[in-house]
């Protein structure tokens, strides 16, 4: 991956003029895009991330790995009360997460983060986001800016560089889940569904698009217009769904449950086709990373799937007086991060090497006993790109790398970088689109 990355910076560097005139235009589609964060166009970087064909087996081992244990976790937390206790959830919540599963796939969609060393290939999971993971256009729509840059043009002259596709690939999956469930339709009407002011719109637009393109047809909906009827749920203008992609985060969901009732009351009647069941909550609350790793879940991990656990997944406690007594956690501020429970967009998180001891010690103590997390801070691997200020600079990034995986097979890959510890775009955070590259030589070695 450096190689194939210091062959496009030559590139760059060869045509700065060129460089320059191109990165305008693909700034001015970007600005023009439905890529937008708050508003604001996505930041986005002008090389990409490029992947060779190694990297992405790799990865897909990762992938399968990782979604046995999540699988293991899910069905073992809805079986065991024991173990339901180390998760802490109120008790509304459980009530929820042990619904029965409508088909076998316990995680449909979801996005796993970590930190990948390009050189060496190690790794440390950052965090899972699970039906509501997002960034699928942020990516499409960087590589449409890119692609039409001079130095990809020229690149690709010698190697071709492809997108991973998150739109098609997640309707196929989508459909093949929702045909393991008893007398599935042909042509099912879909809702995507969100607190609409929540969600990423124009996301959803696009996946509408392509729900329709293949013959299905889908609606996107705000959650709180649903009506139930105790037999199936229906859209404000009386639609009825026969399946559902849920957006909804579950924390905000069960937090604006008045509002959410008719959902709700389906999805309890067992009436709502629900690709995204709520127990998905499981894996997406980031005290899983503390439950991973205690004898309880050891005990029903085979012996390599313990290992990979110990080897991947950062120590991560509760942050309280037990870990401030048992910890330096104030005057080794720099190998420690806390972060929320169950927040998401980097919300609410704090890395100790981003802040004086000052800051770090009132952030600790102010977040001590607030339902937060102290985790190991894990060193992400750092890569350069070129910026535009407005004259060419090159700058180094920490990096972090995302799985998309669709009905637990690795579909595509969400690429980050940023110049603090939280790498995020609260943090002035950077995207870059991800490729794969397909060289006319071996890019194996």
């Amino acid at each position: 991956m450096k190689n194939l990355y210091q062959e496009y910076k030559k590139i760059v560097l060869e045509n700065p003029k060129i460089t320059q005139e191109s990165y305008e235009k693909a700034y001015n589609y970007m600005e023009n895009s439905t890529a937008r964060y708050h508003g604001e166009a996505v930041d986005f970087l002008y090389i990409p991330k490029i992947y060779t064909a190694k990297a992405l087996d790799f990865l897909n081992e990762v992938a399968k790995t990782i979604y046995q244990i999540l699988d293991k976790v899910i069905k073992e937390y809805k079986i065991n009360p024991t173990y339901r206790k180390l998760f802490g959830f109120p008790e509304e919540l459980e009530k929820w997460l042990l619904l029965p599963s409508q088909f076998p796939c316990t995680v449909p969609l979801c996005r796993l983060d970590l930190f990948f060393n390009e050189d060496d290939f190690s790794f440390k999971f950052c965090e899972f986001n699970a039906d509501g993971a997002s960034a699928m256009n942020k990516d499409r729509e960087i590589f449409n800016a890119v692609s039409q840059t001079a130095a990809f043009k020229s690149y690709t002259k010698t190697t071709d560089l492809q997108p991973f596709e998150l739109f098609q690939s997640w309707v196929d999956e989508f459909i093949n889940i929702y045909k393991t469930t008893p007398q599935p339709k042909e042509k099912p009407f879909i809702a995507i569904v969100d607190f609409l002011e929540s969600g990423t719109t124009e996301e959803f637009k696009f996946f509408q698009e392509t729900f329709i393109k293949n013959g299905y047809p889908t609606k996107i909906c705000d959650i709180r217009t649903l009506k139930f009827d105790g037999t199936a749920l229906y859209t404000q203008d009386g639609e009825k769904i026969d399946a559902i992609y849920r957006r909804a985060v579950t924390g905000e969901l069960l937090e604006k449950a008045q509002e959410a009732r008719a959902f709700l009351q389906g999805i309890k009647d067992g009436k709502v086709c629900l690709i995204g069941a709520l127990s998905t909550q499981i894996i997406h609350n980031k005290i899983l990373f503390s439950v991973l790793r205690t004898k309880e879940t050891k005990a029903f991990l085979t012996a390599e799937e313990w290992e990979f656990v110990n080897e991947h997944i950062p120590l991560t406690l509760v942050l309280d007086d037990f870990a401030m007594e048992n910890h330096n956690i104030l005057s080794d501020k720099d190998k420690w991060i806390i972060k929320p429970q169950d927040l998401y967009g980097s919300r609410g998180v704090y890395a100790g090497i981003d802040h004086d001891s000052a800051q770090w010690r009132n952030l600790v103590k102010a977040h001590k006993n607030q339902g937060y997390l102290l985790q190991e801070y894990c060193t992400a691997y750092v890569t350069e790109n070129v910026e535009f200020t407005p004259e060419i600079t090159w700058s180094d990034y920490n990096n972090i790398t995302g799985l998309y995986l669709y009905n637990a097979q690795l579909k595509g890959i969400y690429s980050r970088v940023g110049k603090t510890g939280v790498i995020s775009s609260l943090h002035q955070g950077r995207t870059m689109t991800s490729v794969l590259a397909k060289n006319k030589r071996d890019l194996n070695q």
